[in-house]
C-alpha cells in the first residue's frame, strides 16, 4: 500500500511517502513560510524525487491534532484534495502526538470507507 502522509500540526510542515512498511522519502521544512506556502511544493518535490505522482497513492494520511488550528485546516484541505485526485478519496486523520515515534499502531486513526483496516 502506498501512503502519502502529511503533518502540518506544528511549526514545521512534513510530507512523507511510504510503500508497505518502508519509508521511501520524507520532506520537512521550518523556515519563515506558512504551511500554505510550503506543503504543496514539498509534496510535489517529494513525489518528483521518487519518480511517482500523488495520484498513485492508495491513501492519504493527515495529522488531525492536537496542533495549530490553521495548520491543521491547511493539512486537511491538502489531504482531501490530494485524496480526491488519486486515492479514490481514501483519507485518514491520525492524531499527531499519539503516532510520533511509533510504528504499526493504528490507535486513534480515524478510518474512512475504502481503507479496509489497511492504514
Amino acid at each position: 500500500m502506498r501512503i502519502l502522509a502529511i503533518d502540518s500540526s506544528g511549526l514545521a510542515a512534513s510530507a512523507a511517502w511510504m510503500e508497505d512498511d518502508t519509508l521511501l522519502g520524507e520532506f520537512t521544512i521550518n523556515y519563515k513560510k506558512t504551511h500554505s506556502q510550503t506543503l504543496l511544493p514539498m509534496m510535489d518535490e517529494l513525489t518528483e524525487m521518487l519518480g511517482t505522482d500523488v495520484s498513485t497513492a492508495d491513501a492519504v494520511a493527515v495529522s488531525k491534532g492536537p496542533g495549530s488550528f490553521t495548520g491543521l485546516r491547511i493539512g486537511s484541505s491538502c489531504a482531501e484534495q490530494t485524496a480526491d485526485r488519486g486515492s479514490d478519496g481514501r483519507c485518514a486523520g491520525v492524531q499527531s502526538v499519539r503516532h510520533r515515534g511509533t510504528r504499526g499502531s493504528d490507535d486513534g486513526c480515524e478510518k474512512k470507507p475504502g481503507l479496509h483496516g489497511n492504514l
